[in-house]
């Protein structure tokens, strides 16, 4: 069961994220990824002291209105639409609704498995305008119910923990992995609640702890069910199974977070 969690996960990085671990990226690329980023930032900072007269223009025409705005956004974390406020010139809040839902189905070591990636999350935001323009320095903090789910119907001897158990043992194992809440720090481009039509575009790291894993047996043979022996051992190799899959999981803390989308603002 170990092996197939580590190659359902491979596999959705390749198709999904592309370089990162089912979204959620290694402590080490993510420095070197961080490290890019500050320098990008950087350089930004002083194209932003050189453009701050025309961003101060583009300021004013949002004071005009009522600043007030709406997005729809695509990101890492799914679909889903935003509402800024702004608050003065320079700071703006967003609340943000977010949600992905994407099925699959993949055979490893002949045993087929049906996985769903379900991401939901709420979001608020808090927006720092350092040049009183589209530039911007976010906190704020995101609330998930986001998972992977796996089930498998084992149609050949499946190993849990150290035991190796019969298909007639053992008629279906169901894998979750849930992903946490946590602060969110990043950076981009766009102002939700500046009048008229906008783009933007924001980079971020989502601190949400290490996934917790979990796995479940059922449809179990009457040769298990009548006996608790069999029954304690079979708790105890998913037990086992379920703290190497969390193992694997602890060096995953970081979520990267990549986010687009267009905005109206009133």
């Amino acid at each position: 069961m170990l092996e197939f969690v580590a190659e359902v996960l491979r596999e959705c990085s390749k198709q999904e994220y592309n370089g990162t671990y089912c979204g959620v990226t290694r402590r080490n690329d993510v420095k070197k990824n961080m490290l890019k980023a500050v320098i990008v930032t950087g350089l930004l900072a002083a194209m932003g002291s050189v453009q701050a007269e025309d961003e101060g223009s583009s300021q004013a025409e949002d004071d005009s209105g009522l600043g007030l705005g709406l997005a729809i956004k695509g990101s890492t974390l799914g679909n889903g639409f935003e509402i800024g406020k702004s608050l003065n010139e320079n700071f703006n809040v967003r609340l943000g609704l977010s949600s992905l839902s994407q099925s699959d189905n993949q055979t490893i070591d002949d045993v087929e498995y049906d996985t769903e990636l379900d991401f939901s999350s709420t979001a608020l935001y808090l927006d720092y305008h350092p040049f009183k323009g589209t530039f911007h320095l976010t906190l704020g903090y995101i609330n998930s119910a986001n998972a992977l789910n796996a089930t498998a119907q084992p149609a050949i001897p499946v190993e849990i923990g150290t035991v190796i158990y019969q298909p007639g043992d053992i008629g279906q194992l169901d894998a979750t992995i849930d992903f946490k809440s946590g602060p969110y720090l990043g950076f981009g481009w766009g102002n939700v609640p500046a009048s008229g039509f906008g783009f933007s575009l924001e980079l971020g790291i989502l601190q949400s702890g290490a996934p917790k894993a979990s796995l479940v047996a059922s449809n179990l043979s009457a040769a298990i069910t009548s006996n608790q022996a069999a029954m304690d051992s079979l708790n105890t190799a998913l037990r086992k199974e379920e703290a190497n899959m969390q193992a694997d999981l602890n060096e995953f803390e970081l979520f990267p977070v990549i986010a687009a989308g267009i905005s109206y603002g009133f």
